[in-house]
């Protein structure tokens, strides 16, 4: 209930979180940027993170990464990244379904390409 922790979520790049997804993959009501000062406490530097060495952090990977090989990541340490990463051998605990889906990814269940089309919501029905 009022509990503040430091989750790290790792997703590709070219991909945007969804918060939405973040919070049910850490069981948060709501998540909140760390600030510059909560990262220096927990030793991370923004834009140099990894999960390779992360101690005592809570982190989630999107699924999308899992078995992915040869990955650059940060090092968490300033100007510093790791080369060559395989993510393999962790916890399938810690893979979630974390990314904003887009149009052009692949469908999880068929594995077509998805499209975006705008729609109308056209009723509601309440049971009173």
């Amino acid at each position: 209930e009022n509990e503040s922790k430091l989750v790290v979520f790792f997703i590709r790049g070219s991909d945007d979180l969804q918060e939405i997804k973040a919070q049910n993959a850490c069981n948060a009501l709501e998540l909140v940027d760390a600030s510059e000062e909560e990262l220096e406490k927990a030793g991370l530097v923004a834009g140099f993170i990894g999960f390779v060495g992360l101690k005592d952090i809570d982190f989630y990977i999107d699924f999308e990464l899992e078995n992915e090989k040869q990955m650059i990541m940060g090092a968490n340490e300033k100007d510093y990244h790791l080369i060559g990463i395989d993510v393999v051998n962790l916890n399938k605990d810690r893979f979630k379904d974390l990314i904003e889906v887009k149009e052009g990814d692949c469908c999880a269940k068929c594995g077509a390409k998805l499209k975006q089309s705008k729609g109308i919501e056209v009723g509601h029905i309440f049971k009173l």
